[in-house]
């Protein structure tokens, strides 16, 4: 505790809560939704020391040193936000086992608390005007049914060196063990290598165009871009820094209204089903060739 802050370590990064005004400040080096996974845990965890946020400061200090995102991302909502009622069992459960991991929050699919997290994300995840009209355009451009269409999301570059990153032919293996072939199936890539093993290995699908291709197949487009300046990224990908993360988030809103998902290991991984509110054809891997344990 240093004056008014009241601080927490967690996963990295400088978190604390204001006693003064109630912001919640995060300043962390990571990607988008490695930090919205570390934030949604941190919330619970300020809340249960008696400090609840009234607001979010967030600096993606992997993107920009002095940029807070927050109010470009999401609103704070009405409603009121409460875990006092929650039983104690079922909340330690939820600190203990539902802590941020490398396949997002815990490492199995009971870990989500559906109930809990909704209270979360319905009070300080409330989408920006902005990311909604994003999701309207990709919708309007992309989806015509979502009852058909099946979304692939497999990342690679950066996260390749990280963790144990499906082969094109394990997603293209579930697709077939799941009789999906004749859905409007969709894939999400930032490696262009992915996007061409799909097209050579006989998966009919189309691609989602809304972000670019990362130039860097080491780093994709969050490591290290805090020294790149968003003239520079403008100049690369022809849209700002604030653009992208806004257009990457409303993409993941429009994968969670997809009815069948097939998803990269890493944050996405129960990011996305936290968002939808259900594992319901939701296909997570865990590392290379296993989905996420129930």
């Amino acid at each position: 505790m240093e004056g008014d802050k009241y601080h927490l370590d967690l996963w990295g990064g400088n978190h604390y809560v204001n006693k003064t005004n109630g912001t919640y400040y995060l300043s962390r080096d990571c990607g988008l939704f490695s930090c919205l996974t570390v934030l949604t845990y941190g919330i619970k965890k300020f809340t249960l020391h008696g400090y609840t946020p009234k607001n979010i400061s967030l600096k993606l200090l992997e993107y920009d040193y002095n940029t807070n995102f927050y109010n470009d991302l999401f609103k704070i909502g009405d409603g009121d936000f409460r875990l006092d009622d929650i039983d104690k069992l079922i909340m330690d459960f939820q600190m203990k086992f539902c802590e941020p991991s490398f396949i997002g929050i815990g490492r199995a699919k009971s870990h989500l608390n559906f109930d809990i997290l909704k209270r979360i994300y319905d009070k300080y995840f409330i989408l920006s005007d902005t990311v909604i009209q994003f999701i309207k355009e990709i919708e309007d451009k992309h989806i015509s049914d979502y009852s058909n269409t099946v979304l692939i999301w497999a990342r690679k570059t950066d996260k390749d060196l990280e963790i144990l990153v499906p082969d094109v032919a394990d997603y293209i293996k579930l697709v077939d063990d799941l009789n999906l072939r004749g859905k409007d199936i969709i894939l999400q890539t930032d490696d262009l290598r992915v996007y061409n093993d799909f097209e050579s290995q006989g998966l009919k699908c189309r691609t989602l165009d809304e972000i670019p291709y990362a130039k860097d197949n080491d780093n994709g487009f969050h490591r290290k871009l805090c020294d790149v300046s968003d003239e520079e990224f403008l100049n690369d990908y022809n849209m700002t820094k604030k653009y992208y993360l806004q257009r990457i988030l409303a993409l993941v809103h429009v994968a969670s209204k997809c009815d069948t998902l097939i998803i990269y290991p890493g944050n996405l991984s129960t990011y996305i089903p936290l968002i939808r509110g259900n594992w319901d054809n939701v296909y997570s891997y865990e590392n290379k060739h296993n989905l996420i344990p129930e």
